[in-house]
């Protein structure tokens, strides 16, 4: 009996690995569409990227179409028409976003449906303060904890993302007038219930995704002061300079709800893909007659100094 149930398995096994059959896609393959994708803010001239999509069976490098004719409207106002860069890169120079003000872009190519997306950009919202500590971990390594206070407009619907950039000046010994200058992203982390959604630890409001860009709304506390705890690790402080010192850039950014949406999406989207077991998530556009995304955010900013301290390499 053993040995009819063991060969038994390895028919079931030796089956499982070879049935394997290439399937020939029957369906049909749609036709390429224009793709857009255009973030903007407050400090920026607008910056238009346009492509052609591409079959998901086909490999080939994707075509930019630097000959497409790119044109910003406000309402019915023609404010400019973009001029071709490299790379399929399209720039309209002299009109920075307003903001609360409603854009529509509008892009034509030769073979392809005309596409166009409208987008408004949300005013800032200022951050009040940022209160910092460092702690201790049980593992010995310092961590600080940072508490950001933003005061929320009643009366609406604010979508946010937090960022930290830092400034760097680490101190020169050979030449103690000056510093060596470098500028470095920070990962930030929360377990707060506006990042996590209440849920597991920065899940994106109980979805099971790591809520990678830091992004809320203000669900918990429209029109309320709230304070957001984060979290950063203090390594990159470490130095064997007292003299060095590090300038924390603090971004609140207040987002379009497509921006959000998008961003929303993407997040879902990067971490389920090589998922077997999860239901696929399509990219968020707002492009009518195309692919790609067309939205906008402004940012307050808040800066902290921090003092270089000494760090024993031994």
């Amino acid at each position: 009996m053993k040995t009819l149930y063991k060969t038994l398995f390895i028919f079931l096994l030796t089956g499982v690995i070879s049935c394997t059959k290439t399937v020939e896609f029957k369906g049909e393959m749609s036709a390429p569409k224009l793709v857009i994708n255009s973030i903007f803010s407050t400090d920026s001239v607008f910056k238009v990227s346009v492509s052609e999509s591409r079959f998901f069976l086909d490999d080939a490098p994707i075509e930019t179409l630097p000959d497409a004719n790119v044109k910003l409207y406000s309402g019915e106002t023609l404010l400019g028409t973009f001029t071709p860069q490299n790379d399929g890169i399209f720039t309209l120079d002299g009109v920075y976003p307003e903001v609360e003000k409603n854009y529509t872009l509008k892009v034509k190519a030769s073979g392809y449906d005309n596409a166009e997306a409208t987008a408004t950009l949300p005013r800032a919202v200022p951050i009040v303060s940022v209160d910092t500590l460092f702690n201790s971990d049980p593992y010995g390594y310092t961590e600080m904890e940072i508490k950001i206070k933003i005061n929320d407009p009643g009366n609406e619907k604010n979508y946010y993302r937090i960022s930290c950039v830092a400034d760097i000046y680490r101190y020169n010994e050979e030449d103690p007038n000056t510093f060596f200058y470098s500028r470095e992203y920070v990962w930030l982390w929360s377990d707060d219930p506006v990042i996590t959604g209440g849920e597991q630890e920065s899940d994106i409001f109980g979805t099971d995704v790591y809520n990678t860009y830091n992004i809320f709304d203000d669900t918990f506390f429209n029109g309320k002061t709230y304070s957001i705890t984060m979290g950063l690790d203090a390594w990159m402080f470490y130095d064997a300079y007292e003299e060095s010192y590090y300038i924390l850039n603090f971004y609140l950014e207040n987002l379009s709800e497509d921006y959000f949406t998008y961003i929303k999406s993407r997040t879902m989207h990067e971490q389920n893909s090589d998922n077997f077991f999860a239901e696929p998530v399509p990219v968020f556009s707002n492009v009518s007659n195309g692919i790609g995304f067309f939205g906008g955010y402004s940012q307050s900013v808040h800066r902290i100094r921090i003092e270089g301290y000494i760090y024993d390499y031994q």
